[in-house]
């Protein structure tokens, strides 16, 4: 090749001569293959085919490494009985390597003696060559078997599969084989031909381009595409369609139906959106500082400024009295309906959610989401309760009523035996129900009277579904007319131009004053024959008389047992049953260094020492005919403080067709990126997957849209939505609003 070796005429020629004329051809020839064709592994050739059940022969072939050449000129057979699996299969791999041999051993004369020329006969290889060897690995035995290790000096040239009845097939190594040059021909012609047909096609494809760009202008982008999808998604939310629908979901955390709650990891809260849970929380009931408190009258577990109860309204005029015991004696089936609750929260865990204006949509049950108590369930009600929530909705100052004054969500149901009576009335000024006047003229030798106070109907008769007051009296405690018996009531919210009745149920053979029945057209008497429909009578109407509240001032302040907290107060949430008339006014405060506010004007910055207790107190404002009133016995006052850190799980998120991409919109409401930080991971079937992408969008009123983008290892058919977020203070927390992930 490059280099020779040079005789001259009559030159002495040793053996390292000859060994060198071959010597420099074959490093020539190493250098070429190694810089010319290929420097690694690879071979050409060995062609292997079954012989037998577990027999195989392999051709002639050449194997390349480093340059080297290496060959095996004549085919050989290899019995793979010994690797025969078991029960399952296996896979063999045919691997070949090279080697140096000395091989045609023959007898040759040596000169053993100079001066008399004595040889003797030796026998020596006279060739040395680079054989290829061959040889089998078997692999593991399994129902999908694998390619054995291979060691780095050798490479595969076939893999067979064995199965316990014989060889199942056998594949050659195409990554390793070094195609020989027709090979290349052939498929450098169908590359030429291939470019002689596109090559017109490809020389157009700029001006193609240009005109697909002047087509498309005013077309949507990716960016219209996604804003469609996520409007989408949330149409979905907003009808209650679930998210396999479509490869589109929105979840705006309003209840815990996409949340996994229960995971052992689990450290948030769902509050009108995902939140910081508390770091300490502690539960109680509201409780006044004294139990004597001159200025409220307790009645109950109900606490009202002070008041008289003073006759308002009533029914007079005797013309007969009426026998109670004279209609059908029966069972009648009674609910009674409680006072609706009203629920202030502050602090800075409660940073205003834009997605509170879902409560309206009517798909999410806001009298359920906002009202209960821990472990409490409320009675499912036909119609939309919603439409009497109201709700204010402040940066950290939420409040929420509800318009009626007695609802049925929680109730109780009773059954009360006896013949029944009652009387409807128009109030016509709203007021605290505080006692009615009865009359009877006689009374049995047995027999308590329930005296209840129920609405009415739409067709104006007392309505057993809805009672509101109820007392007992023993019948040793009726007084005979014209003495009055006075029933005394937990006070009793009316409302101004609503109708209600006055019911009796007794067992007992007591009589009742009547009066004429042209004397009050505003009600109706009535009467129950089979404790399930009432007979009016206007004939005649109940002697009666309604006493109500008359307070002696128009402003109370009530102390209240303190606040106190563990390692301070971040958050207030004040949930009782109370009323609170338009005309008046019920106040929370708390007392700081500068004197006693409003807790719906405090803010963080007066908390930033987070004090572990508060003076607390109530302030009734009104007037000497209306209060508000407010139930003690079941209200719940939770005072906490957040953690500086959460983590929200979703539940699995189940796609329509799987997917390697998928794009997550986040809306984070009160965001403060130099205090605030939030990402969140997808858990698949194939592990943990981390946003590729991650872009913010300032929105108004400091919030933020958070665009993750994760473009998957493999394609999921399934995810868990992992969302965690840390802020530096507990005084400054931030929210998450909405998400709404599209599949892509």
């Amino acid at each position: 090749m490059d280099r020779q070796v040079i005789i001259k005429d009559y030159q002495e020629v040793s053996a390292e001569d000859f060994m060198n004329i071959q010597g420099h051809v074959r490093s020539g020839v190493d250098m070429l293959v190694k810089h010319a064709i290929h420097d690694g592994q690879v071979y050409g050739g060995f062609e292997v085919a079954k012989d037998g059940s577990f027999g195989i022969t392999i051709g002639e072939g050449v194997y390349f490494n480093a340059g080297k050449t290496y060959m095996r000129r004549a085919p050989m057979s290899l019995d793979l009985v010994q690797h025969q699996p078991v029960a399952n299969k296996k896979m063999v791999a045919i691997v070949v390597w090279g080697g140096d041999v000395e091989q045609e051993p023959v007898y040759r004369d040596f000169v053993v003696n100079l001066e008399t020329e004595e040889t003797e006969a030796r026998q020596i290889n006279i060739q040395s060559a680079r054989v290829a060897h061959l040889a089998a690995i078997g692999g593991m035995e399994s129902g999908d078997p694998q390619s054995p290790n291979i060691p780095l000096d050798r490479i595969a040239v076939a893999f067979v599969i064995l199965s316990p009845t014989g060889i199942e097939s056998i594949s050659a190594n195409a990554d390793d084989d070094l195609s020989p040059t027709k090979k290349n021909d052939i498929r450098l012609t169908l590359v030429e031909q291939f470019q002689a047909e596109a090559s017109p096609r490809i020389q157009t494809l700029g001006s193609d381009v240009a005109n697909l760009a002047n087509k498309s202008r005013g077309l949507v982008t990716n960016a219209d595409l996604f804003g469609i999808a996520g409007d989408v998604a949330r149409l979905k939310e907003r009808f209650g369609l679930p998210d396999d629908y479509s490869d589109y979901g929105a979840d705006h955390f309003l209840n815990g139906d996409e949340s996994d709650t229960q995971n052992a990891e689990w450290m948030a809260r769902l509050e009108e959106g995902v939140r910081f849970s508390p770091e300490n929380e502690g539960i109680s009931e509201l409780g006044v500082f004294s139990s004597i408190d001159p200025h409220i009258t307790q009645i109950n577990g109900m606490i009202l400024p002070k008041y008289k109860s003073l006759l308002r309204f009533s029914v007079s005029g005797y013309v007969d009295d009426l026998s109670i015991s004279q209609y059908s004696q029966t069972g009648y089936e009674m609910v009674q309906k409680t006072m609706s609750r009203e629920r202030v929260r502050w602090g800075g865990t409660y940073e205003y959610c834009t997605n509170s204006q879902w409560w309206r949509e009517g798909n999410y049950d806001s009298v359920t989401g906002v009202f209960t108590r821990n472990g409490e369930s409320f009675q499912v009600l036909s119609g939309d309760v919603n439409t009497n929530h109201r709700w204010i909705r402040l940066r950290q100052f939420w409040r929420d009523t509800y318009e009626e004054p007695y609802w049925s969500v929680v109730e109780t149901n009773y059954t009360l035996n006896g013949a029944q009576v009652a009387q409807t009335f128009l109030n016509t000024q709203e007021g605290w129900l505080t006692g009615i006047d009865l009359n009877f003229t006689k009374r049995g030798t047995s027999g308590d009277v329930h005296v209840l106070v129920t609405e009415v109907t739409p067709s104006g008769s007392p309505d057993p579904k809805k009672v509101i007051a109820r007392k007992t009296l023993t019948f040793l405690k009726l007084k005979l007319f014209p003495e009055k018996t006075k029933v005394n009531l937990t006070p009793t919210y009316l409302k101004a131009g609503g109708r209600y009745a006055v019911v009796l149920i007794t067992q007992g053979n007591h009589f009742v004053a009547m009066a004429d029945g042209g004397r009050y057209l505003s009600g109706t008497f009535f009467y129950s024959t089979d404790g399930a429909y009432y007979e009016g009578d206007l004939t005649k109407d109940m002697m009666f008389g309604l006493r109500f509240a008359k307070f002696d001032s128009s402003r109370v302040v009530v102390n209240m047992k303190s606040l106190q907290l563990n390692g301070g107060i971040a958050g207030i949430d004040i949930m009782a049953p109370m009323v609170s008339p338009d005309a008046c006014e019920l106040t929370y405060e708390v007392q700081l260094p500068t004197g006693w506010v409003s807790i719906s004007s405090v803010s963080p910055s007066k908390l930033a020492g987070l004090p572990p207790n508060l003076p607390f107190r109530i302030v009734f404002q009104g007037t000497p005919d209306l209060h508000a009133g407010l139930f003690l016995t079941g209200s719940q006052v939770k005072l906490q403080r957040p953690r500086t850190y959460f983590r929200h799980i979703s539940t699995s998120r189940i796609l329509a067709a799987a997917s390697d991409r998928v794009r997550i919109e986040w809306q984070l409401g009160n965001w403060n990126g130099s205090r605030h930080t939030f990402t969140a991971k997808l858990k698949t079937p194939h592990g943990d997957e981390q946003p590729d992408i991650v872009e913010d969008t300032p929105l108004p009123e400091d919030r933020i849209k958070r665009v993750m983008t994760f473009n998957l290892s493999q394609l999921a058919p399934s995810f868990v939505i992992v969302a965690e977020g840390t802020t530096t203070t507990a005084l400054d927390v931030f929210h998450v609003e909405e998400r709404v992930d599209i599949e892509l």
